[in-house]
């Protein structure tokens, strides 16, 4: 089997209703990127190459919506290179991250780490990625005994279950793509953790203060415009990890964040990225 792949330009603001139109046209799955453009995403979508959904797709206009590429890409296991060339590395003072197949003996972590397993599958966030090896550090400096956390743009799984492991009491994940989240399910019983996790976005949860810490890495031009509602999901005193966020746009970030009504408290850096810790002011 083959598939096609199409590049669709739009803004950012557009991302879930786009999405959830390209799932009633047959696509299998997404990959969101950043555009050069401000306010702009790029949403990349495969669909099954068969006459139907060849023409359901082409059939579709919206005007804010551009099609910028369209490709064949034929049947392979994408990610056969990078888990062949994976290695268990240390993140942080805590953790050991471990990369390999799934059904692969568990190693022991070394000099007491914590272990977490995220098998290179077809989900975000396996910890080589430097915004979440951000966000994992900042896990390990607050005291999360008790808590109750939300991971938006869950992914792996892999910052649930870093949190559960450092002792909160919950976690809820969800994630607009269905297959990472039953990858994330998969994985949470490698790590014999027990998240929630639920395939939908930020509309999908109650619209009242249930969490104490946001777990976020996720783009910024994909979520901001949902973070008044994820606000309203955090407690008094609640904070929120914003991970995946360029340097460059440090303090246009910080400007915006601030009037959401969140402080920045603290900034950690890695390459090009920065991830940022925030009070709920």
């Amino acid at each position: 089997m083959d598939y096609r792949h199409c590049t669709y330009r739009l803004p950012a603001s557009r991302e879930d209703h786009v999405a959830a139109t390209l799932w009633r046209l047959g696509a299998l799955g997404f990959e969101v990127k950043e555009d050069p453009s401000p306010g702009f995403i790029r949403l990349e979508a495969y669909f099954p190459r068969d006459p139907e959904t060849a023409g359901a797709v082409d059939a579709w206009r919206e005007t804010d919506v551009e099609r910028i590429h369209d490709s064949r890409l034929e049947e392979q296991d994408w990610l056969a290179d990078y888990r062949a060339k994976s290695r268990p590395f240390a993140v942080g003072e805590r953790f050991f991250v471990v990369q390999g197949e799934p059904d692969e003996t568990l190693p022991e972590a070394p000099d007491g780490r914590i272990l977490l397993r995220a098998p290179a599958q077809n989900a975000f966030g396996t910890g080589s990625h430097e915004s979440t090896r951000l966000a994992l550090r900042w896990l390990e400096t607050l005291d999360l005994s008790g808590k109750r956390l939300l991971d938006v743009g869950s992914g792996s799984g892999i910052l649930a279950f870093a949190a559960l492991k450092l002792g909160a009491a919950s976690v809820v994940g969800f994630d607009l793509d269905p297959p990472s989240v039953a990858t994330a399910t998969l994985n949470a019983r490698r790590n014999r953790c027990s998240p929630s996790f639920f395939a939908g976005v930020a509309g999908s949860l109650a619209d009242a203060p249930a969490f104490d810490l946001l777990m976020v890495n996720v783009l910024p031009e994909r979520i901001f415009g949902d973070y008044p509602r994820l606000i309203r999901c955090l407690r008094p005193g609640g904070q929120v990890i914003s991970s995946g966020n360029l340097i460059s746009r440090r303090d246009e970030l910080v400007s915006s964040f601030a009037r959401l009504g969140l402080r920045l408290t603290g900034q950690l850096d890695e390459g090009e990225w920065t991830s940022f810790l925030l009070d709920l002011a």
